[in-house]
């Protein structure tokens, strides 16, 4: 469903004095932009999905051609900011899009690299996504229940099964299997990016297990009973 691209300001091949948004595919008709894609149980995402496409240059390349499965930290990025011109037309076209769509949930206002987390990382911890929920887009967790959970996982830190059954819960593709996988680390950076993009070395600690407990509890919070729940059987 529909895809809009907001170019990136200095580019010299850009014909306009001023960033336009280019809408590629009416609305109704599906787009290609997502690809093998997994969100809250859902697959194929383009079948039901709205995408920006946001032109920006940052990348990450393995270097060694032998490693037959590369984790995160095989990978090097490089991550460039988004200019603030580029941002305000996100935010005018994704308020436009949940002006007119409100069922859209928060939970579901995510990044390629949410949907694909071993195949891409865009938009990257560069972008703003903080910037994009103080002008009533996405999800955020309020800092002090963060702060709460982060003094109890100092302490008592929960397993790793919980925390991948927690990311499952708030919407990655990730099996709970205690295992500190490759997959597993590429999700973890996935959340780390988007929520705590300070630090997204794709290990779960303190902080980023805080985050997210804090979001299940404002966006989740049945979710999150459930798997408190099942800790305590």
């Amino acid at each position: 469903m529909r895809i809009e691209v907001v170019p990136e300001p200095g580019d010299a091949t850009y014909p306009y004095p001023t960033l336009r948004i280019f809408r590629l595919v009416p609305e109704a008709r599906r787009a290609w932009h997502a690809g093998r894609s997994y969100w809250g149980g859902t697959t194929s995402l383009n079948n039901s999905s709205i995408g920006i496409e946001i032109v920006n240059r940052s990348a990450c390349v393995v270097d060694d051609a032998d490693i037959e499965e590369p984790a995160p930290e095989d990978q090097r990025c490089t991550f460039l900011p988004f200019p603030d011109e580029q941002v305000d037309l996100v935010i005018r076209l994704a308020r436009d899009i949940l002006g007119r769509r409100p069922d859209i949930d928060p939970v579901n206002v995510v990044g390629h690299g949410d949907i694909a987390t071993t195949r891409r990382v865009d938009p990257g911890p560069a972008f703003p996504w903080k910037r994009l929920y103080d002008n009533g887009i996405g999800a955020w967790p309020d800092a002090e229940t963060v702060d709460r959970y982060r003094q109890r996982f100092e302490t008592d830190p929960p397993a790793l099964a919980f925390y991948q059954a927690a990311l499952g819960a708030w919407g990655y593709d990730l099996e709970t299997t205690g295992k500190d996988d490759i997959r597993t680390r590429y999700v973890i950076r996935a959340f780390q990016m988007h929520f705590r993009p300070s630090g997204y070395d794709g290990r779960m600690d303190a902080e980023t297990g805080a985050i997210l407990l804090a979001l299940l509890e404002k966006y989740r919070p049945d979710a999150l009973a459930d798997l408190l729940q099942a800790v305590t059987d």
